[in-house]
């Protein structure tokens, strides 16, 4: 087994060789070019050789991909047995020899970002923007028109549910959707049209959210959650796994809701709203004696609560 990965790295290295050589040979001529051209003109030569060296590394990346390898497919796969997880190795592996070193300067032209997103295998139209380089799986990933992604944002269409096992699942991501800047978005997940995530939200494994919702900043969401239409859901709320939220419910801010809940009405939703210690004592009480945790919090409108 050891000899086996071994043998895998010793072609990953002689892959990036391979990339790398032959994508400097056209900056390398165009640097021998301007040398015979003489001062000042082989001063341009250098910077442009380094894009024209980043642009030929995504064409031949990209087309690497597109003719040796087969599209990545959505299933369950064991390490040890599935030939198919080493496609996706090789995927990442190449994918990653691009995206990697050179993302600030790929994602900062949006030139760049389009023709080496749609060469890797990612369903996108020129009206998106990806300003996260950290996504991987890129042939999972269908971004509709006039997306945003935010910085640091994460979206990646596996995940390794224990050692040996690796599950692949797609991303899709509607029209007009805003995903907030490092936002965590798991595989198998799908986000509706004209839909806001917030800063910092963490989704679970096949997660659904309809149409014209809103996910506050800094919400956790556990795994198969479904939230329909219209939905608004506040800031820091935590979700279990498996809750469901029906059309134009609004779930309160420091919502916590259990696992498997069905919320149908909204005066079901306003049930779970927890809050903060010092938002019971009120500023005075909470300037005076300040609570020694202040991050516990209390389910309102129960009829006793204790101070802890």
């Amino acid at each position: 087994m050891r000899i086996l990965e071994m043998a895998y790295e010793l072609l990953v290295i002689s892959v990036g060789v391979l990339l790398y050589g032959l994508s400097m040979i056209p900056g390398y001529l165009l640097i021998q070019w301007g040398h015979g051209l003489g001062l000042p003109w082989v001063v341009f030569t250098y910077p442009t050789a380094f894009y024209l060296f980043i642009i030929t590394l995504i064409l031949l990346a990209g087309t690497v991909k597109r003719l040796c390898l087969p599209p990545l497919k959505p299933g369950t796969y064991k390490f040890n047995k599935d030939k198919h997880v080493f496609t996706w190795f090789l995927s990442r592996t190449i994918t990653e020899y691009v995206l990697m070193p050179f993302n600030r300067v790929i994602f900062t032209n949006d030139l760049l970002r389009y023709t080496c997103l749609r060469l890797f295998g990612v369903k996108l139209d020129y009206s998106s923007g990806i300003s996260s380089s950290f996504i991987s799986d890129l042939e999972l990933l269908s971004f509709g028109k006039n997306c945003m992604i935010g910085g640091w944002a994460i979206l990646y269409g596996h995940i390794e549910p224990e050692p040996g096992t690796v599950i692949l699942a797609p991303i899709s991501i509607g029209d007009n959707t805003l995903i907030g800047a490092r936002a965590n978005i798991t595989c198998g997940s799908s986000i509706g049209n004209n839909t806001i995530i917030g800063f910092g939200v963490v989704m679970g494994v096949n997660c659904k959210i309809g149409n014209r919702c809103n996910v506050g900043y800094i919400t956790h969401m556990g795994h198969q959650i479904l939230i329909e239409d219209d939905v608004k859901v506040g800031k820091y709320c935590n979700l279990g796994n498996g809750v469901k939220i029906r059309t134009g419910i609004k779930l309160p801010d420091y919502s916590m809701v259990p696992d498997f809940t069905t919320i149908a009405t909204q005066d079901l939703a306003e049930t779970f709203r927890s809050v903060r210690i010092s938002e019971i004592q009120g500023p005075g009480m909470a300037t005076q004696h300040p609570p020694r945790r202040p991050q516990v919090f209390i389910r309102s409108g129960s009829s006793s609560s204790s101070n802890t």
